[in-house]
């Protein structure tokens, strides 16, 4: 993640960028405001932590390992606040699509591609670790069940992506980043302090050894070497690095490395606004994908022999000579503009292979340097206001006024729609209605109950499945929980409003991003002259694109159009992107309407149809019903479990339906019966939660099953769909996510008998089989195992020895 090569130039040039900020416990009113990079922190914990993923994760363990690292901060002296990602910006979708393909599906296609031997070894599992897919949810619980105790921590959900926004924050708290993305030392913001990367976090605690117990010398005298007292001593004061904190210790103190935009930018000799520009050229999450004549233009930019840190020097020593020009290379003219600065920087760097290449290819590099180096500009704050004051100037956004909050807009379709057909009234019940609407919904967003998947739906049309290990040879488990994603769609296209698809249309008649052609980009950005100290000549580069940032982020200024408001008779479309063999593909999932799927819930008991309102303004328990219709699960009991019970009940029965009705409508086919479940796999499901906070198998390591690791991954995405769809429906905390007491060892290791399965609560078994007795398989026999002539025995422990062998022969002759 990041700028290509900066980790490693920063971790080489530590002794002249790093500055060393030591921590240890101090009370909330003179805390350090750290804002921490949310996916950094579950990323590298579980790279960090031992707790197996290949079952599918060990939640109950890895929400308490996010509690203690966060509640030692505290103790330290951080005051923390969290941010997660928000909605994916679609100029990064082919770097997710790219990581995506090489972080999970190349993985899970060499694990059923090796031997089971093989594949089972501690080093091949963690080489080919996959992140398990309710980290995010895990985390999210932790964080709010610790927030509730303590006024030194708070989370975030960016607008967008979340690196702009963590320093924005930083900068308005006058703090600290804390994460392991390098573009956090090319952003800046004034009051930004600096970045922290997490593997520069050191643990260290002051533990003096005890007094030695008195003995009995018997008139000698004990004698001490000083310095294995010494060396003792030094032993119990040093943890080293890492974010988890050693356990069992007091006095704990940290100390951290922390890189600043100015110090890196004084160390290049570059103005601190030009940052982005070198970023973008160096290469980062924006620039990798290639342009679409193919090119890959950096590989163009440099030898094949350069390292990415002997890239970013040699991008710095280029923008460098073009500012400020030696004597013998005297500049023909001064820079004028950036888009001049980035032309001319592009040349430079390819101008051994300028000839062979075409000016329109030239144009196509330049903009797609431009657009890469945009998207690290951060709008001046002009608030009155300072620290945690300057924050939630309304309660739609953290940072940003409504006129510029980047994510209102995707929230505001269709009220934009009821406000044009109601000019005249302000005050029509209708328009009353979706001012709530939103604001439920941007509210719920705010609070973690509304995710950044199902925000992808509002902004760009898509939905990314979150994939996990499965058997590629298989159809991909998403497919289940497609028919629940439709009623996703259909409720927040009733409620807030779908982006219209975009038709097929030449590509130079298509408008950009902001609503205008490149060509008027380059215009906006060189007519824009603010003045700035940061440049040789008295200017700041990067202020016209600070300009550019402006109208993309308030398009309506300069072109209306683009947000008008949809046509409510077309049809909407979802592009849902899940795996496809051993790709990830994209596909085109119409949306129905609302008014469609009602009807086929209805009964004589109740007809949805009748009401006219939208869904989420329903009452609660008009909303409930919904949910427990859609998945067919509206039984007697249901009601009376918790609202965490709820939730694992519905993904069973949903299972249970979906592959029961696959394999009758296949005809019975063997590949479609084998999908379905039997009522001891079903069991085993629900014993997999810590219902009652009791401890799970920890301790047992299963064996692992190909079956077994597909039922797991059934199970987490039903629990993922039936999550989101109790979220669009706004039912948080009548159904809520049992996430955080699952444990995939446990279910693995009820499914193999290597541990007992104990008994689940009766009133939560009957609720889940309540109407499905034909939906479950027949029990398969266990097969046993033959063993083979080349399989080794192992060698006993205890017992006899075998008569008639080698080792018998040698027993008797007493060898």
């Amino acid at each position: 993640m990041g700028v290509h090569g900066l980790t490693t130039y920063l971790r080489e040039n530590k002794r002249t960028l790093a500055k060393t900020l030591k921590v240890a416990s101090a009370d909330e009113q003179s805390a350090i405001p750290v804002v921490v990079d949310a996916w950094s922190l579950i990323y590298a914990l579980h790279q960090r932590c031992a707790l197996p993923w290949i079952y599918g994760g060990e939640y109950q363990e890895f929400s308490k390992l996010v509690t203690d690292v966060v509640t030692a901060w505290i103790k330290v002296g951080f005051k923390v606040s969290v941010v997660f990602d928000g909605p994916y910006p679609e100029i990064k979708f082919p770097t997710l699509l790219s990581r995506a393909s090489k972080s999970i599906i190349d993985p899970s296609l060499l694990f059923f591609r090796t031997s089971t031997v093989s594949r089972t070894s501690p080093h091949f599992l963690k080489e080919t670790r996959i992140i398990p897919p309710a980290y995010f949810a895990a985390t999210l619980h932790a964080l709010d069940s610790l927030r509730e105790s303590t006024n030194s921590l708070d989370y975030h959900f960016a607008d967008e992506e979340c690196d702009p926004y963590a320093v924005e924050l930083a900068a308005r708290l006058n703090g600290y980043v804390v994460g392991t993305d390098s573009d956090f030392v090319i952003l800046n913001a004034d009051g930004y302090l600096g970045y922290i990367p997490l593997d520069e976090m050191i643990w260290t605690s002051v533990v003096l050894n005890d007094e030695p117990e008195p003995v009995d010398d018997d008139g000698f005298q004990q004698v001490t070497n000083g310095k294995g007292r010494a060396r003792a001593t030094k032993a119990t004061s040093t943890f080293g690095k890492g974010i988890i904190p050693p356990e069992n210790m007091t006095d704990l103190t940290m100390s951290c490395s922390v890189f600043s935009p100015t110090a890196l930018a004084g160390h290049l000799g570059l103005p601190v606004t030009l940052l982005p520009l070198l970023a973008s050229l160096a290469g980062n999450d924006f620039t990798n994908q290639e342009v679409p004549s193919r090119i890959n233009h950096h590989a163009l930019f440099f030898e094949r022999g350069l390292s990415p840190v002997q890239r970013i020097d040699r991008v710095g020593s280029t923008i460098r000579s073009i500012l400020a020009p030696t004597v013998k290379r005297r500049a023909k003219h001064q820079v004028g503009s950036v888009m001049d600065l980035i032309d001319r920087t592009v040349s430079a760097l390819m101008a051994k292979i300028l000839h062979t290449i075409g000016p329109g290819q030239i144009e196509l590099i330049t903009d797609k340097i431009a657009e890469g180096a945009l998207q690290y500009a951060i709008p001046r704050y002009e608030g009155e206001h300072e620290g945690e004051k300057s924050l939630w100037p309304t309660r739609i956004c953290a940072l940003h006024e409504p006129e510029i909050c980047p994510a209102l807009p995707s929230f505001s379709r269709l009220l934009e729609t009821v406000a044009d057909e109601d000019e005249d009234d302000e005050s029509s019940d209708e328009l009353i209605m979706r001012i709530q609407i939103r604001t439920r919904y941007l509210d719920a967003y705010r609070r973690g109950h509304f995710p950044p998947l199902l925000m992808n739906c509002l902004t760009s049309g898509t939905y990314f499945t979150r994939l996990f290990i499965e058997n590629p040879d298989l159809e991909t488990v998403a497919r289940l929980a497609r028919p629940i994603r439709q009623w996703c769609y259909a409720i927040l296209d009733e409620a807030l409003g779908l982006p219209e698809p975009v038709e097929e249309e030449d590509a130079s008649l298509v408008p950009s991003k902001d609503g205008s052609d490149d060509d008027e980009l380059v215009d906006v950005i060189e007519s824009d002259s603010d003045e700035s100290e940061m440049d040789v000549d008295g200017r700041d580069l990067l202020a016209p694109l600070k300009g550019a940032l402006k109208s993309l982020r308030n398009p309506d200024e300069h072109s209306p159009h683009l947000h008008a408001p949809p046509t409510l008779s077309r049809t909407r479309v979802i592009t849902e992107y899940l795996r496809r063999g051993t790709r990830l593909a994209e596909e085109a999932v119409e949306v129905p309407k609302i008014a469609e799927l009602l009807p086929l819930i209805s009964d004589s008991h109740y007809d949805f149809t009748q009401s006219t309102m939208p869904l989420v303004v329903q009452p609660e328990e008009v909303r409930r019903m919904i949910l427990l219709r859609a998945l067919d699960s509206d039984v007697s009991g249901i009601r009376e479990l918790s609202p965490q019970q709820v939730t694992a009940v519905l993904v069973l029965r949903w299972i249970l339906k979906t592959t029961h009705d696959r394999a009758e409508e296949s005809n019975n086919s063997k590949a479609r019966e084998a999908e379905r479940w039997t009522a001891r796999e079903a069991r085993c499901f629900i014993a997999s939660f810590a219902w009652s906070g009791e401890a799970l198998p920890s301790e047992v390591n299963a064996p692992i099953v190909d079956r077994h690791i597909q039922l797991a991954a059934q199970v987490l995405h039903g629990l993922e769909a039936v999550t989101h769809l109790s979220q669009a429906l706004l039912l948080y905390p009548v159904v809520d996510s049992p996430v955080h007491m699952f444990s995939g060892r446990a279910f693995h290791s009820y499914l193999t008998g290597a541990c007992a399965s104990p008994d689940i609560p009766e009133h939560i078994w009957s609720v889940c089989q309540r109407g499905m007795e034909r939906a479950f398989a027949v029990e398969r026999k266990q097969k046993k195992a033959k063993k083979s002539k080349s399989q080794a025995v192992p060698v006993a422990t205890s017992g006899k020895q075998m008569k008639g062998s080698l080792f018998g022969m040698l027993a008797d002759a007493g060898i």
